[in-house]
């Protein structure tokens, strides 16, 4: 299950590998941006206007951190995704000329997506 945070989420899954959390951002989407998964209005509470995944701008980073951060207020949980629609964004991370190859790894380590 991901993460859903205020400013970004988890789209790997933790229980699994706890040392290595792929975390992304979404970003509104513009012609220039990477439009691999376009997340629409109603597809989510918190999408006001037509939003894409920032795959670029993906981090690895340790549960640990998350879950302090979490403690100290500055992540605060939200709407979980649905599971169509993170499924979506785990398969836009092997499809995206952007996403880090280590990052598709964590994925596909995982049995989330199949490398392509």
């Amino acid at each position: 299950m991901g993460w859903t945070i205020t400013r970004g989420l988890s789209y790997s899954d933790p229980s699994q590998d706890q040392r290595r959390v792929a975390v992304v951002n979404f970003t509104g989407y513009l012609p220039f941006k990477d439009g691999t998964c376009r997340i629409q209005i109603g597809e989510h509470p918190r999408i006001t206007k037509e939003t894409c995944v920032q795959y670029a701008g993906c981090q690895i980073v340790q549960l640990a951190f998350l879950e302090d951060r979490k403690d100290r207020g500055d992540l605060v949980m939200d709407v979980p995704l649905s599971a169509k629609l993170l499924e979506r964004i785990r398969e836009g991370a092997v499809k995206s000329p952007h996403a880090p190859l280590d990052l598709q790894a964590i994925l596909t380590d995982q049995g989330l997506v199949i490398q392509r």
